[in-house]
C-alpha cells in the first residue's frame, strides 16, 4: 500500500520514535451496495482489531477487502452492551470505523481478525481467527469469531460435526460467548485457549521458516487451524506431532507452490521443530490444570499464568525461564491447592503488567510486584480534561509527544489529541515542528491504570491502535513512566510532570499548525 511520500517519511520517523506501525483507513463500502455483519471476537475479548472480509481467500488483508476496527469490548458493527449502533446513518465518523459492510451477494466468504489486543491480558492478539458466512445477500446477525470457529473455518460443512464430537462440543457451543460473567464455560475457554495458544507457537515456528518466501502470508494460522481440524476428524485426538507438523508444511507449501523462493522442506527432526513440540504440549497441559472447573475470576488469572508462559517462548527465552513460567508441579497437578490458589488470586488483579513477568526470571514468585504500585502509578480511566507528555531523545534525533484528552469528565473514554515535534540533524526529511494526531481513548476494562488508544495521523489516512499503562515511578529521575504496546511491540517512555491537567479546553490543539503554536508556547 503506497501513501504518499511526505506522509510515509513522517510515519516511519514517528514509529521510530513512539514505535508504532502505519495502517491504511478501510476502503469505504456504501450502504446501498452493502449488508452489515455484526459479531464479537473472543480469544480473551479482542478489542482494536482489524475484522475484515476476506473475499478472495488468500489469508491476506488486501486493500480492497471490507474492513472494521473491533470496539473497546470487541464488537462490530453493534455493542450490545452500550447499545451503540456502529452503523447507524447518524453514527460518527469516529464511530463507523467499528462498522463492517460487505458487498452483498458474496458467498461462502472467510471473515478474519488480525492484530488488537486481548482486554483480559492486556497483551497483543496473536495470530489471527477466522470463521465462515454462507451468504451477505441479507445483513448478517451476530457472529462470533473465537478459536472454535477459526477450526472449522477451512472445513466443510459436512466433516464440521465429526470435529465438535472430538473436543466434546456442539454446534450451539460455537456461539456461546464463554468467558461472560452469565455464560462462563471452563470446559469450553480451555478448547479454545489450548486450540489457539497452540497455533501461535506453531505459527512462529512455521513463520520463521517461509520468511523470505515471497508470497507467503505474515500469519499462517489458518493453514495449522485446518490441519488440525483434520487430525481430529480422522483420529478423534488433538495433539501435536511430526506428522501434524509435516501436514501443515504440505498445506502452506502447496498454496505457495508457485513461489520461486520457497525453503526446503520442513524438517521435522529438527530441534527448534522438537522444541515446539515440547513446549506446545507443555501449554497445553497447563492450560487443563489451571482451568479446570475454574470460575470467570479464575479463568482469567490462569489466563494470564498461560500468556507469561507462551511470551517467553515466543521470546526463545533461556530455558530455565521458561521452566519457571511452566513450572513441573503445575503440569504435573502436584501444586498444593491452597499455593494454586494464591498464584492465580495474585494474578486475578487485572493491573498485573504481564510484561514485568515475562522480563522475570521467576514469574510465580514476582507476581505480586508485577501490579502498579498506587502510590506511583497514575490511574487511567478519567482522562478527561488531562495531557501527557513525553521527550524523545535518541541518537541525532529528539522530540516531543503530547495527549491531551478532552470529554465529559469521569466518563471512561473520550477524545484524544496527539501533537508530535520531531528532528533529526542526521536526516532534516523527517522534521516536523507539530503534526497532529487525533482519535479516541478508552479505559482497559477492569484495569484503571491502562488505556487503549485509536489515533489517527494528521489528515492522511494513517491510523494505529496501542496501548498505554502507566508502570510507576523512575527511582533515577522520578519521571512517570508509562509502557507502550503496539503490534507485540513494547517500549517504555517517561514523563517529566506524568498526567497534568488542562487549565483550559482551548489549549487543545484542532490542526497541525496549532500543534506548532503549542510546541512554542511550552
Amino acid at each position: 500500500m503506497n501513501f504518499p511520500y511526505k506522509v510515509t517519511r513522517l510515519c516511519a520517523a514517528i514509529s521510530t520514535a513512539l514505535l508504532i506501525s502505519c495502517n491504511a483507513e478501510d476502503p469505504d463500502t456504501s450502504a446501498a451496495d452493502s449488508a452489515t455483519i455484526t459479531g464479537i471476537a473472543i480469544d480473551g475479548y479482542i478489542a482494536y482489531g482489524t475484522v475484515y472480509v476476506d473475499a478472495d481467500n488468500d489469508n491476506r488483508l488486501s486493500v480492497t477487502d471490507s474492513r472494521a476496527l473491533t470496539d473497546q469490548d470487541g464488537y462490530f458493527s453493534y455493542n450490545p452492551t452500550t447499545g451503540e449502533n456502529y452503523c447507524a446513518d447518524n453514527a460518527s465518523a469516529l464511530e463507523k470505523r467499528y462498522c463492517l459492510r460487505a458487498y452483498r451477494h458474496m458467498e461462502n466468504v472467510t471473515l478474519r481478525i488480525v492484530g488488537g489486543y486481548d482486554t483480559q491480558t492486556g497483551e497483543a492478539f496473536g495470530g489471527s481467527m477466522s470463521t465462515r458466512i454462507a451468504s451477505t445477500s441479507e445483513s448478517v446477525g451476530h457472529t462470533t469469531i473465537t478459536p472454535l470457529s477459526s477450526l472449522l473455518a477451512g472445513i466443510s460443512q459436512d466433516d464440521q460435526p465429526a470435529i465438535l464430537v472430538a473436543l466434546g462440543l456442539t454446534e450451539s457451543d460455537l456461539s456461546i460467548d464463554y468467558l461472560s460473567s452469565t455464560d462462563y464455560s471452563s470446559q469450553i475457554f480451555t478448547k479454545a485457549l489450548q486450540l489457539h495458544k497452540s497455533v501461535v507457537l506453531l505459527n512462529e515456528l512455521f513463520k520463521d521458516h517461509y520468511e523470505d518466501s515471497e508470497t507467503s502470508p505474515a500469519d499462517l494460522s489458518p493453514y495449522i487451524y485446518t490441519e488440525i481440524a483434520k487430525q481430529l476428524q480422522s483420529s478423534q485426538h488433538f495433539t501435536i506431532s511430526e506428522t501434524l507438523l509435516s501436514n501443515i508444511d504440505d498445506a502452506i507449501r502447496e498454496s505457495l507452490k508457485n513461489d520461486d523462493k520457497l525453503p526446503a522442506m520442513f524438517d521435522t527432526a529438527h530441534q527448534d521443530a522438537q522444541q515446539t513440540i515440547t513446549r506446545t504440549d507443555q501449554i497445553q497441559t497447563m492450560i487443563s490444570q489451571l482451568l479446570d472447573g475454574t470460575n470467570q475470576t479464575v479463568g482469567v488469572a490462569a489466563a494470564r499464568a498461560v500468556e507469561v508462559a507462551v511470551q517467553k517462548i515466543l521470546n526463545k527465552e533461556p530455558e530455565a525461564s521458561i521452566n519457571s513460567a511452566i513450572p513441573d508441579n503445575i503440569t504435573a497437578g502436584t501444586l498444593p491447592q491452597s499455593e494454586l490458589a494464591s498464584y492465580l488470586t495474585k494474578l486475578s488483579d487485572e493491573t498485573v503488567d504481564l510484561q514485568v513477568l515475562v522480563e522475570s526470571s521467576a514469574p510465580e514468585v514476582d507476581v505480586e510486584h508485577a501490579a502498579p504500585d498506587s502510590s506511583e502509578a497514575s490511574q487511567l480511566n478519567t482522562l478527561n480534561g488531562y495531557r501527557i507528555a513525553f521527550d524523545y531523545a535518541e541518537d541525532t534525533a529528539d522530540g516531543k509527544i503530547v495527549f491531551l484528552f478532552d470529554g465529559e469528565s469521569h466518563i471512561p473514554e473520550g477524545d484524544v489529541y496527539g501533537c508530535i515535534k520531531y528532528t533529526d540533524t542526521a536526516d532534516t526529511q523527517y522534521d516536523t515542528q507539530g503534526t497532529l494526531m487525533t482519535g479516541h481513548w478508552s479505559a482497559m476494562p477492569g484495569n484503571n491504570y491502562a488505556v487503549l488508544l485509536d489515533v489517527k495521523l494528521g489528515s492522511e489516512a494513517i491510523q494505529q491502535q496501542l496501548v498505554m499503562k502507566s508502570i510507576g515511578i523512575d527511582g533515577g529521575t522520578s519521571n512517570h513512566q508509562f509502557r507502550f504496546e503496539f503490534a507485540g511491540k513494547y517500549g517504555v517512555w517517561e514523563s517529566e510532570d506524568g498526567v497534568t491537567s488542562v487549565a483550559d479546553s482551548n489549549q487543545i490543539p484542532q490542526d497541525s499548525t496549532a500543534c506548532s503554536a503549542y510546541f512554542n508556547h511550552q
